[in-house]
């Protein structure tokens, strides 16, 4: 199955989002069907490696629109269906959280606007505590800067992760490129553009494959473009040409 987001506007305007679920069968992707949508806008999904949780995004209250976006979570019912939506209360501000995506070790990484951070959205990750998650830890400024660092993913073990950045010397849009990053022992290493993906449109939300041998991501591919598509690349392809800093 894969999970997808589907604006209501074209690329670059104001709108709402819905998250599609599409079926591979047979050789080929299946009409998407909806997961959630129609009762406020939803954004960056991404589902735990277990396929027991949801993570999104959403502007939605039981009674209405949220005032701001913020970080939501869903269960896998017995049916298959996502039950008790509910936002995660610990970790949501008065900003824009956004990108929610796990760690095996159940350890939440996200981006944000709050207070702590160096510019338009910062990354931050929050371990598991028995009931929820403690308190958010800012990623530290080799990942962050005072432009903004938005849609990312974390590996599976968190020995890398991919983030979306803006205003840096190298990057290829003003919109946002992909970047790459190591764990050190000394934090974060320094983020390399993924110069196989990115272009001068928007390139961002990257996902892994849960066997892990392919990244898909979503591209406008040029600047202007009003349609931003996903695409799949094998991730030796999308890491070729990167040298992995030395530990």
């Amino acid at each position: 199955s894969l999970y997808f987001v589907r604006a209501d506007q074209p690329w670059g305007e104001q709108g709402c989002g819905r998250i599609l679920r599409s079926r591979f069968e047979a050789g080929s992707w299946r009409e998407p069907e909806l997961v959630m949508g129609g009762d406020g806008c939803y954004g960056d999904p991404f589902i735990s490696r277990d396929g027991r949780a949801l993570y999104f995004t959403s502007h939605r209250l039981d009674d209405g629109m949220r005032r701001d976006q913020d970080l939501w979570t869903a269960v896998r019912s017995p049916q298959g269906e996502w039950v008790d939506a509910r936002p995660i209360d610990a970790l949501n501000t008065d900003g824009y959280e956004a990108s929610p995506v796990l760690a095996d070790d159940g350890t939440l990484y996200f981006a944000s606007t709050r207070a702590g951070g160096l510019g338009q959205g910062d990354l931050w990750r929050a371990e598991p505590t028995g009931d929820g998650f403690g308190s958010p830890i800012w990623l530290g400024p080799r990942i962050n800067t005072p432009h903004g660092e938005w849609n990312l993913l974390i590996a599976p073990d968190e020995s890398w992760i991919i983030l979306e950045a803006s205003g840096r010397p190298e990057g290829l849009s003003a919109s946002g490129d992909l970047y790459i990053s190591w764990s050190m022992p000394d934090g974060w290493g320094e983020p390399l553009p993924l110069a196989a993906l990115n272009t001068t449109g928007s390139d961002l939300l990257p996902r892994l494959t849960i066997a892990g041998d392919s990244l898909l991501y979503t591209s406008t591919r040029v600047m202007g473009s009003r349609n931003a598509d996903l695409f799949s690349i094998p991730l030796h392809e999308a890491l070729a040409g990167i040298e992995r800093p030395s530990r």
